[in-house]
């Protein structure tokens, strides 16, 4: 047996090694034709070494051997199968270009899914064109391949064309072709288009199996298609198929997410109800409409969900999903924006506190309870909505003795049955979790405020009877702004502050009145931050001139340039704790943060002064002139130079020259 038929036999046995140990003695030979070395090729890409047929294609040409149809449709099976679709391209481009090779069927269908794959449906259907134009005749796979790719980009009228080309050809289309297809034009939400895919299937006899509409409720709703999702919903009626209860829940979970639709999540919710259950995402859903601010929807969801649970029983009926995660929290957090948004404008006149009650009530029926901290919070939200705490009206105390304030309390009706609510709740929460005194203080708050001197007698009885230990609760203005401030609410903070009497103003602690001065800052409040300085400073400098320079610097730190209109008044208040030294200070801890232009903005008003004792120094020149360095203004840096020229010392002024260069 020759060396070739021995190559041969090798490479039909798939003996690797061997069939190229014969090949490399051969190669050179005459026998060695063009079908010797497609053989090699074919051996190299059936064992994965895809890397190794172009080159073996390369070395072929250098013998002087053209390569046939057979060469590179074996190339591109191998690259299709490694799924190299650039490389199939490559090989298509090398066949029709460089050897002027007519494409054939088998290589016309390679360079087809290699586009489709690329999702190039431009260069899929003018491949398709031309096996028409070479008058081939395109079987089921391409015209699916065609198709998909047609529908997956929006080209519903080359979809139609292959519809009406797959007649015309006789290629029968199978369940799966109409399947893929549906899936892909509902995806993308083109629903009457599937829905007009779905009457062909049915008309031909072909009904849809459930895999037909697998995932795509989801992929709609991931879409942000939520129109789309219901027409869908149609879809399967109209064809019989119940979606699967995996598909709703995911559906539910993706429309939970930014906005949430809720004409569409009811729908799907009610799908999830008659399936004995209920979403196992409704605490994503609840979370989603807390953080759109939402009530009205938050208020339906939580209805329909104590509808399904209660089902009107009291206890309520054993059904799947006794509680859910997180139920707790979300119950505090929805009560408290209901709260905090004033309630829905869709309750029936119903009031705030009450609207809480419509959730706190039920939600304990089904073991849905508040801890201590969220009870407490729940309370400190309401009982400051009842107090009004935004439309106070101060009057002065003529006794002098305290600072509390006192409300003339309009003793209406609506005013009334909000304060027997909180009571209600405050009453719940005694009895479900172990409270401390600060968790009631704001309801006493409420209740002096709307002057209900009775209701502030039931519930000191409530809270001695549930054990709660604690002082006698008196509201002082100093307990109102740090209320105000621990919830964030820094505009309570300065309204209080300008509607409290002056002289009370006088009577609040360094700390207190540092968090009523930063408040102000917050708001421009430059008045009211001057009349809370003078007051602190008048009573003791020692605490007042530290609490000045502080303002100061957190008006800088905050971008505040406007903190230069009361720069003067803050300085003479603090003269007695300010110096050259702690300005100094200032404008490091300011560099440190990269408040690159209020160090910049300080320095210039320094050098403005004439008092010695804040007038900048060495140091302070230094700290400016690596700020300007930062804010790149060689202007700024020539400037300062210039004043550190005439304000220090020969010695100082070189060093500070020579620091300058450095930066």
């Amino acid at each position: 047996m020759g060396k070739l038929s021995q190559f041969k036999a090798a490479a039909q046995k798939g003996e690797f090694s061997r069939s190229l140990d014969l090949f490399y003695e051969m190669k050179g030979w005459l026998v060695c034709t063009v079908n010797v070395w497609n053989l090699v090729i074919d051996l190299h890409g059936k064992r994965g070494r895809v890397d190794h047929m172009q080159p073996l294609y390369r070395e072929m040409l250098t013998y002087g051997i053209s390569p046939n149809h057979e060469t590179f449709e074996i190339m591109m099976e191998h690259f299709y199968d490694a799924r190299r679709t650039d490389a199939i391209l490559r090989v298509l481009d090398e066949m029709t270009l460089k050897h002027k090779l007519k494409p054939r069927y088998p290589t016309l269908v390679y360079a087809l899914k290699a586009y489709a794959k690329k999702d190039d449906v431009v260069n899929v259907t003018r491949t398709f064109q031309q096996m028409l134009d070479f008058r081939m005749r395109p079987g089921l796979e391409t015209f699916e391949t065609v198709m998909i790719t047609c529908a997956r980009n929006n080209d519903l009228q080359n979809v139609n064309r292959m519809v009406d080309l797959m007649k015309r050809f006789e290629v029968e289309a199978t369940a799966s072709t109409f399947e893929k297809l549906v899936s892909t034009l509902a995806k993308i939400g083109e629903i009457e288009a599937a829905k007009a895919i779905l009457n062909q299937m049915l008309s031909v006899g072909l009904g849809p199996s459930p895999n037909t509409f697998h995932r795509i409720l989801p992929t709609l709703a991931m879409n942000g298609m939520p129109g789309d999702v219901e027409g869908f919903l149609e879809m399967l009626d109209e064809a019989k198929i119940e979606p699967k209860l995996t598909e709703l829940e995911k559906c539910i979970s993706e429309l939970s997410k930014g906005v949430p639709h809720l004409p569409t999540i009811f729908q799907l919710l009610d799908r999830i109800k008659s399936k004995g259950a209920y979403t196992s995402h409704l605490g994503a859903l609840l979370t989603a409409l807390i953080e759109n601010e939402d009530i009205d929807g938050l208020l339906k969801i939580w209805s329909d969900y104590f509808d399904y649970r209660l089902d009107g029983q009291d206890p309520p009926s054993t059904k799947k999903q006794t509680t859910f995660k997180g139920g707790s929290r979300a119950l505090a957090r929805s009560v408290a924006l209901i709260t905090r948004m004033g309630g829905s404008m869709e309750a029936d006149g119903k009031t705030v506190t009450e609207q809480a009650l419509m959730l706190i009530k039920p939600a304990r029926m089904l073991d849905i309870k508040m801890s201590s901290a969220t009870c407490g919070k729940v309370l400190l939200h309401l009982g400051r909505h009842v107090a009004g705490i935004d439309v106070i009206e101060d009057t002065e105390n003529p006794t002098g003795q305290s600072n509390s304030v006192e409300s003339s309390g309009d003793g209406n009706a609506m005013h009334s049955k909000m304060c027997q609510e909180l009571v209600e709740i405050l009453q719940i929460g005694l009895m479900d979790c172990k409270m401390e005194r600060k968790h009631v203080e704001c309801v006493f708050q409420a209740l002096n405020l709307k002057n209900h001197p009775m209701l502030v007698v039931e519930v000191e009885g409530l809270i001695n009877k549930a054990g709660v230990k604690g002082r006698p609760t008196v509201i002082t203005y100093e307990e109102l702004i740090s209320a105000h401030f621990s919830l964030g609410d820094t505009a309570s903070v300065v309204k209080i502050v300008n509607d409290m009497p002056k002289r009370f103003q006088s009577q609040l602690t360094t700390a207190v009145l540092k968090l009523a001065a930063f408040s102000c800052l917050q708001y421009k409040d430059f008045k009211a931050i001057v009349s809370l300085l003078t007051r602190l400073n008048a009573r003791d400098p020692e605490e007042g001139g530290p609490l000045c320079l502080e303002v100061l610097e957190k008006g800088l730190k905050d971008d505040e340039l406007k903190i230069f209109e009361i720069i003067d008044t803050l300085l003479k208040l603090g003269s007695s704790h300010v110096n050259s030294d702690k300005l100094n200070d200032v404008m490091e801890r300011l560099l440190v943060n990269s408040k690159t232009k209020s160090v910049v903005e300080l320095m210039q008003y320094r050098q403005k002064k004439l008092n010695k004792t804040l007038h900048p120094d060495r140091r302070s020149y230094q700290i400016a002139l690596e700020a300007a360095s930062k804010i790149e203004d060689p202007s700024i840096v020539g400037q300062l130079l210039e004043s550190a020229k005439l304000s220090l010392s020969e010695d100082e002024f070189h060093e500070v020259k020579e620091f300058a260069q450095q930066s």
